[in-house]
């Protein structure tokens, strides 16, 4: 039985755009291409560009596909999931804007830009699990399982 989620059916037009860009620089960077200087200077963490890449871009899919899911519970979760890929990968920037500045001031902002960015998309994550738990006990308590 699907649950009686009420959350908005559409996506913005802004959110739309930022996971596009979001998915469209991480598939250039798992394809080879050149990542922000502040991820390529993390030198004794060679991975790094490969795992921001495939973080940003598979958590830009998961929410792109999540919102347009036309089963609304699978969809939701899908949106979570790239919703913590995409709060990883920009909390991991951020960091790496600082340690690329040496911590001087002309990192603060970017780092905060793109660590409110982050932070964001897990509060998102935990909005929408608070609907997904408010629609289950509604199911409960209205006699389904």
């Amino acid at each position: 039985m699907p649950l009686p989620i009420e959350t908005e059916k559409s996506r913005h037009p802004y959110e739309v755009f930022i996971l596009s860009i979001c998915l469209i620089l991480g598939v250039s960077i798992i394809l080879g291409g050149k990542p922000p200087a502040s991820i390529s200077a993390q030198e004794d963490m060679g991975f790094a560009e490969d795992i921001w890449g495939y973080l940003l871009a598979g958590g830009a899919a998961l929410g792109l596909i999540g919102g347009y899911c036309r089963n609304r519970s699978t969809g939701l979760i899908l949106t979570q999931i790239g919703l913590v890929a995409l709060g990883g990968s920009a909390t991991m920037y951020a960091v790496a804007i600082l340690i690329a500045t040496g911590f001087q001031m002309t990192g603060y902002l970017p780092a905060v830009i793109v660590g409110w960015f982050g932070f964001n998309s897990l509060r998102r994550f935990a909005q929408i699990q608070t609907e997904i738990d408010a629609a289950s006990r509604k199911a409960r308590l209205d006699g389904g399982h």
